[in-house]
């Protein structure tokens, strides 16, 4: 940022939420005194802060019952933070969700069909 280095923007990206703005984390930042720094939800699952340089910040973020928290050193080394919501499940059960379009008609919804990921 112009003009000094006491301010720092600084990109958080949390895995695990969904898409635009469907299943994103509710997230609260704390500063070293415990006030609010910021709250408010991810966008994509991620969020894009200005932050006091050379300070520690304590996060609580909750995704439909899971909940991370951690505390995070902004620095001139880093810019990016990334943070897992947990699974709660094995990593082949979860689910995955696929957005499909007709090829010739954009608003055409697909009823049915058959997707091949892999070969028996």
């Amino acid at each position: 940022m112009k003009g000094g280095s006491d301010i720092k923007k600084v990109k958080l990206k949390f895995i695990g939420t969904g898409i635009g703005s469907c299943y994103q984390a509710s997230v609260i930042i704390y500063d070293k005194s415990g006030n609010i720094v910021f709250q408010g939800k991810t966008y994509n699952g991620k969020l894009t802060l200005y932050l006091k340089n050379n300070s520690a910040y304590r996060l609580v973020a909750l995704l439909y019952g899971k909940l991370v928290k951690n505390v995070f050193y902004v620095n001139n080394s880093n810019e990016k933070y990334i943070f897992y919501f947990k699974q709660n499940k094995p990593p082949y059960f979860r689910t995955i969700t696929f957005f499909l379009k007709d090829a010739n008609y954009d608003n055409l919804p697909i009823m049915k069909g058959e997707m091949v990921l892999w070969k028996k």
